[in-house]
């Protein structure tokens, strides 16, 4: 087992540093990687070198990886890092996680959560959104503390809003 242990951390290693190299020919490798290693921390790493690709080709395994990987806590960390991309791609691939009836109840609220770190707060409207439409009450009520916790005043108006009704 200690042998094991100690070839996970250099496969760990050399996942994190195939991202480093900002070739689009490491993103295949790297995708399966997320998928297939028995190792979750492997996956996790490389799910965490995919972020650190800056080609689009990578944010669409991101997307793809949270929308449908095959782990639940891969596709938390895609999700993760698809927040601090930022990009309305990104941003449609969370909501959609977060909207998604079929979805794993924890990998939704890590969608909830990945929108509360996108800059700039463009995550607020879905919040909003979710605060005031999402079926499930569990989702709608953690939006809502999301937007206590923001400083924008649109979460401000919102949340007055919802104690009006």
């Amino acid at each position: 087992i200690l042998l094991s242990n100690i070839y996970d951390d250099v496969r760990e290693e050399s996942v994190f540093w195939l991202g480093q190299q900002e070739r689009a020919g490491v993103i295949p490798l790297l995708t399966a990687t997320t998928q297939n290693d028995n190792s979750e921390e492997v996956r996790e790493k490389a799910v965490f070198a995919l972020s650190q690709v800056e080609n689009e080709t990578a944010t669409d395994s991101l997307i793809s990886l949270a929308r449908k990987g095959k782990h639940s806590e891969t596709r938390s960390k895609a999700l993760f890092w698809l927040s601090e991309k930022a990009s309305k791609k990104a941003l449609d691939a969370i909501k959609d996680v977060v909207f998604d009836d079929d979805e794993d109840a924890e990998v939704q609220r890590q969608a909830l959560f990945a929108l509360t770190q996108i800059d700039d707060h463009d995550g607020v409207n879905e919040l909003i959104t979710i605060a005031l439409t999402h079926h499930n009450p569990k989702l709608r009520k953690e939006a809502i503390f999301w937007l206590g916790q923001s400083e924008d005043e649109r979460a401000v108006e919102a949340l007055v809003e919802i104690v009006k009704k």
